[in-house]
């Protein structure tokens, strides 16, 4: 008996729906499409803070994630550092709220700093242990607890380091927070020394800094991916963060489409037996 077209639309094999969802992720990624994408305040800040660098004004980038949040957070990063090597910044990078962070950087961001001249444009002190302790520390005399770089070179000899001795010497700070990170520099650096702090935030930590967002303690903030794609939007640079939106838009259209015909599917199935 040949089964009604409604029972073949409840009976369809996940396998076939697995491979729909992989297409509609991957259509994006070899196909770009159209979407619009209207950056939000926080984003705009975030961009703005960055736009209000004057060259040579020293930067800190804080690697505070582990790999978990790289395919969310990690598109932000790249395009900050675009920014700021557009801006003619010095950039300080470091890990202290993981020790993840540290080879994060050796993948995934010094390949991005090879234009640049390594101990005069940027520096890398690798992972910092110690957390809120280390902040304070650092934000006070960077000198007494890093006496090298994560290379062992002596911190007197990078050009860089020259006139950075605390906070006060630092321009901007920028925090890639999966955890409380951004609490923490407002703390130990936003508070006692009045330190422009942005955040690259998983979307699920956005209500942990509400507040501090609300009191302006935090500049500006890229809010998981679609952050990172407001933000690579802003700068007219549409990287990772652009497609990962386009993947989230298609995906989540097939899954509408398919609750609506599996719906069809179930109500007809019902029409059919009464009728």
């Amino acid at each position: 008996m040949k089964m009604p077209f409604w029972d073949k639309v409840q009976t369809v094999k996940s396998r076939y729906l697995y491979l729909l969802l992989i297409i509609a992720i991957l259509i994006p990624l070899v196909v770009p499409i159209q979407q619009k994408i209207t950056p939000t305040p926080l984003s705009i800040a975030f961009s703005d803070t960055i736009g209000t660098l004057k060259p040579g004004d020293v930067v800190v980038i804080s690697i505070d994630q582990t790999p978990a949040t790289l395919n969310e957070l990690n598109g932000g990063t790249v395009a900050a550092i675009t920014q700021l090597k557009s801006k003619g910044a010095k950039i300080i990078f470091w890990a202290l709220y993981f020790p993840e962070g540290a080879p994060i950087y050796d993948t995934r961001l010094a390949p991005l700093m090879k234009d640049e001249k390594y101990g005069e444009d940027y520096v890398n002190f690798g992972y910092i242990a110690g957390r809120e302790s280390a902040a304070e520390v650092l934000g006070k005399n960077i000198r007494s607890l890093l006496k090298t770089d994560a290379y062992g070179k002596s911190i007197d000899a990078l050009p860089i380091m020259t006139n950075v001795n605390g906070a006060k010497d630092v321009a901007l700070l920028v925090t890639v927070d999966d955890g409380s990170s951004t609490i923490m520099w407002v703390q130990q650096w936003v508070v006692p020394y009045k330190t422009r702090l942005l955040s690259i935030l998983t979307a699920g930590n956005r209500p942990l800094i509400e507040a501090y967002i609300r009191s302006n303690q935090v500049a500006g903030v890229l809010v998981g991916t679609p952050g990172v794609a407001e933000y690579e939007t802003l700068l007219n640079r549409p990287g990772i963060g652009v497609q990962q939106m386009q993947s989230i838009t298609t995906t989540s259209a097939l899954i509408l489409i398919l609750i609506a015909i599996s719906t069809f599917g179930f109500l007809g199935g019902r029409v059919n037996k009464h009728a």
